[in-house]
């Protein structure tokens, strides 16, 4: 079943509660909760404490990601390198019987103790308590990811799992990536010269094996080249790698670098996912040199990979604030016009969000040098409007960095989201815009960025979103190698490569304005584009009302009115 249901209105519980009362006919073994950001872990994860407490019957746990877990960071996993590896399968029978008696659920923090006390892997101890847990919640990659997923549940199939899936929208990037993968030649010159001193044979035969396939490459000019196949040859010296790479984990431990290891999974990863070669995948080579080399296995549509992984279930559920067009995301996540699909409208009074549309300003990357100086001034119309919280989304860092300068002022304090934040940056960010501010604090964001979903402002800790251009992702190779898929098969290319998966930055950005039936908020689209049929029979239902404005006047007189009615 595919289900649309708007922020806000309890998607967690509303999946969690019916599937959850399936445990009582004896025909339900387990729930997998599944999301791609941690704010849905968390929301899942509380969502069941709160059907404990009020009496059901069944222990939910959250699995966190191994780097974000591990005691022993850098460490291979193996007893001779981390000592939290050692005697773990003697130990754990008896660890697993003593946290069921304990323990009514498993937390990140109760994991983490009991790994603490008994000197093991945590991760590992995550994945063995999911055992005795019936409710697994965790990332999308232990169900869909062919390299990683959980074969202890999945490797068969099993008739009485029933899974969910949350924010569904992702799940068709992220499985574009989940069944991708790239050998690059300059690791592999990096990792030769750390084998140069080595003692064996089979290893420094199998490189000179794959050298060989590169040198094939030389010949080749800079750029992107469409291949045919990997040849045979190429196939045979991976896994003559891989063989030896094994014994040289084991009984050559100093040339094992880090490099060697990222080399090793790398390999692997390719030689596994090519076994799904075929139509629905592109096999490209990238040069920029004779060292620059990279052979590229895309995967273009995923879909038929995460129908086959979901038939292996008893029911899922697929949902999401923004699956529209529901016909594109039907047809990505594998399913089909015949699946069950529920639509349900914002509950919230429409009058509660002012959208505004500025269809004078072209912000197609050509014209984006002409944008920034008008862009700045309606930026400021908005957010000087009243005083509160705002994020303003922009197309790219380089767009943002430039437009800065413009908006520096000391009527309201600026915050910028910088690349690869991690999970304390992202909060001390966040926790800049309070509710009821006295001065007004603005939030410069990337669309489709950290940011742009998965956060929950609500009441007045945001009131207002920008978003300059229509979201669609850079135009690139692989984006165009999608496009021409999506041709070829008779569905509309350019829509499928960057026109749906823009719009949908959009509904998730704007999305994050009311979250509440009690909140107020306005929200500004800036582009040209959004006035054109193909984008506006792409707006949800509550945006029918949206307002022209072709001034900063127009959106200062349109907002005091606003404001004003809204007091």
């Amino acid at each position: 079943m595919f289900a649309e249901a708007p922020t806000g209105i309890g998607k967690t519980v509303s999946t969690l509660f019916p599937f959850a009362k399936s445990f009582a006919t004896g025909k339900s073994d387990k729930i997998f909760y599944l999301t791609a950001k941690n704010s849905g872990k968390t929301m899942a994860f509380e969502t069941s404490r709160t059907l404990q407490k009020q009496g059901l019957k069944a222990i939910p746990i959250q699995i966190t990601a191994k780097e974000k877990i591990c005691f022993c960071p850098g460490k291979a996993c193996n007893p001779d390198e981390c000592p939290f590896a050692k005697g773990y399968y003697t130990k754990i029978k008896d660890i697993v019987f003593n946290a069921f008696d304990k323990y009514e659920y498993y937390s990140l923090k109760n994991i983490i103790e009991i790994a603490s006390r008994n000197a093991i892997c945590p991760f590992e101890l995550s994945l063995d308590l999911s055992i005795i847990s019936d409710i697994v919640i965790c990332d999308y990659n232990y169900f869909f990811d062919p390299m990683v997923y959980l074969k202890r549940y999945f490797a068969d199939g099993d008739d009485n799992y029933l899974v969910l899936v949350d924010e569904a929208h992702n799940l068709v990037e992220r499985g574009r990536g989940m069944y991708s993968a790239q050998i690059n030649y300059f690791l592999f010159k990096q990792v030769e010269r750390s084998l140069k001193g080595i003692d064996h044979k089979k290893i420094k035969n199998a490189m000179k094996r794959i050298n060989k396939i590169f040198d094939v490459f030389q010949d080749f000019s800079d750029g992107n080249t469409i291949l045919d196949e990997m040849p045979k040859t190429a196939l045979n010296a991976i896994q003559a790698f891989l063989l030896a790479a094994k014994d040289v984990n084991q009984h050559h431990h100093s040339f094992v670098t880090d490099e060697f290891k990222d080399l090793e999974f790398e390999l692997n990863r390719f030689l596994r996912l090519y076994e799904y070669y075929s139509g629905n995948f592109k096999l490209y080579l990238t040069k920029n040199g004779p060292v620059s080399i990279k052979i590229n296995l895309f995967c273009v549509d995923p879909s038929v990979h995460l129908a086959s992984t979901l038939d292996l279930v008893k029911s899922k559920v697929l949902f999401s604030a923004t699956l529209s067009p529901t016909d594109f995301y039907i047809k990505s996540l594998g399913g089909t016009l015949n699946d069950p699909l529920l639509m349900l409208p914002s509950p919230f009074p429409k009058e509660n969000l002012k959208l505004l549309v500025a269809p004078t300003i072209s912000v197609k990357y050509k014209k984006r040098e002409e944008t920034y100086e008008k862009v700045a001034s309606y930026i400021r119309a908005v957010v000087q409007s009243k005083v509160g919280n705002y994020f303003i989304y922009f197309p790219s860092y380089d767009y943002l960095d430039r437009i800065y300068p413009l908006l520096i002022d000391n009527n309201y304090d600026l915050f910028v989201q910088e690349k690869d934040m991690d999970d304390t940056q992202k909060e001390q960010f966040l926790s800049n815009f309070i509710d009821k501010p006295l001065k007004t604090t603005v939030g410069l964001c990337i669309v489709g960025g950290t940011f742009g979903e998965g956060i929950d402002l609500v009441s007045e800790r945001l009131i207002g979103v920008v978003v300059v251009g229509v979201g669609i992702p850079q135009i690139c190779f692989e984006r165009d190698l999608i496009k021409d898929y999506y041709n070829s098969i008779e569905e509309s290319g350019y829509n499928f490569a960057y026109t749906y998966p823009g719009m949908n930055r959009i509904m998730q950005a704007v999305g994050r304005v009311i979250r509440s039936e009690n909140d107020r908020g306005v929200a500004l689209l800036i582009d040209d584009r959004y006035l054109h049929s193909n984008y506006r029979e792409l707006f949800k239902s509550e945006w029918s009302d949206y307002e022209v404005v072709t001034s900063t006047s127009d959106i200062e007189q349109v907002l005091k009115n606003f404001w004003d009615n809204n007091k």
